[in-house]
């Protein structure tokens, strides 16, 4: 990954690592870099020269349909960059998003979550911590789940 992300700031050296550890069981890979625009053109075009990529997210909304059917329910887009197909799954997505009963969208989703588990369409490797820091001066800041900044409602006492 040619650019520096809050869930990846060094791409290079995870792809590093990860021709390491393929190469310890035997499959021989090599790190191929583009300019930001061409990677993600090249990969949504699933060229087959980017079987393996490094890609990521920040959900928009903190909803869990907005991570899992957006990254990883390949039946539902072809803009679904992990193509995976999986049909229970996809009944998955499609349940929790016309669900409006949160225990039950709760029990859609772990459903979701141990399908994937059992595949394993996906190698997540990192996971970003939002830290924020702050004074006792500043009065009504709070963190968004985005890691937005929002600074309208927001005054120095």
């Amino acid at each position: 990954m040619p650019v520096a992300r809050p869930y990846n700031p060094e791409g290079l050296k995870v792809g590093v690592a990860m021709i390491g550890d393929l190469g310890k069981i035997g499959i021989n890979a090599r790190i191929v870099s583009y300019d930001w625009g061409t990677y993600l053109k090249r990969q949504r075009e699933h060229n087959q020269d980017m079987d393996l990529f490094q890609l990521g997210w920040t959900g928009d909304n903190g909803d869990p349909d907005n991570f899992l059917a957006v990254l990883y329910d390949g039946m539902e887009s072809d803009a679904v960059r992990t193509q995976w197909h999986n049909e229970a799954f996809h009944k998955l997505m499609d349940e929790g998003r016309t669900t409006t009963d949160q225990n039950k969208r709760a029990e859609i989703y772990k459903k979701a979550q141990q399908l994937m588990f059992d595949e394993c369409p996906v190698i997540p490797i990192a996971h970003s911590i939002v830290v924020s820091p702050a004074s006792k001066k500043v009065q009504n800041f709070k963190l968004h789940p985005t890691n937005s900044v929002r600074m309208k409602s927001v005054w120095l006492q």
